[in-house]
């Protein structure tokens, strides 16, 4: 976020210097190393819920509170019965807005990205994608990943219900854009 979006600078490099800190060399070293399969699990298949996959195999996901993640297969399917009418949108518009307001760590909307690629859409530029989850490791994985798949992305860390994302939204510091929207799309 701080090599894109300046905006929380401070803030954010404050929190990654706390969470960092924790970690010893060895410890940091795997980190690098896990960030690096991730950028190569997408890479080498974008048509999948990478860390979401993860998030449910290792259980961390909270079924007291209502959390169930999205197989991508699913995801997949529900794009597939509404976005028929995509690429006369992207032709109509210089933006098209794709939302999901429970994005957990972005099932839909990667499915979404996938199907507009099949249809012949450049969703990097075409499509912009606002996501929210009242969980925060949710809504950062949805970041991360869609980040690292080029998409337009605004993510909302916050209750959808109680605090919708809104025409005029403030950025605060929940707010986090994606390197390709902070840039305008010209990555």
């Amino acid at each position: 976020s701080n090599s894109t979006d300046g905006r929380f600078f401070d803030q954010r490099e404050a929190l990654y210097m706390e969470r960092i800190g924790r970690y010893d060399r060895e410890e940091r070293n795997l980190i690098v190393h896990m960030f690096s399969l991730i950028v190569t699990a997408l890479d080498r298949n974008p048509a999948q819920d990478f860390l979401g996959e993860i998030f449910g195999a290792l259980n961390l996901h909270n079924e007291w509170h209502g959390q169930f993640f999205t197989p991508y297969h699913i995801g997949e399917l529900m794009v597939r019965t509404v976005i028929d009418k995509l690429p006369q949108a992207a032709e109509a518009s210089d933006t098209v807005s794709v939302m999901d307001p429970f994005c957990g760590a972005g099932c839909l909307l990667i499915a979404c990205a996938n199907e507009a690629n099949k249809m012949d859409v450049q969703y990097q530029r075409k499509l912009l994608f606002y996501a929210q989850d009242v969980d925060r490791i949710a809504a950062l994985m949805c970041y991360i990943q869609l980040s690292f798949l080029g998409c337009r992305a605004i993510v909302k860390i916050g209750d959808s219900l109680a605090d919708p994302f809104t025409e005029n939204e403030e950025m605060g510091e929940n707010i986090w854009i994606s390197p390709m929207q902070a840039c305008g799309g010209l990555l």
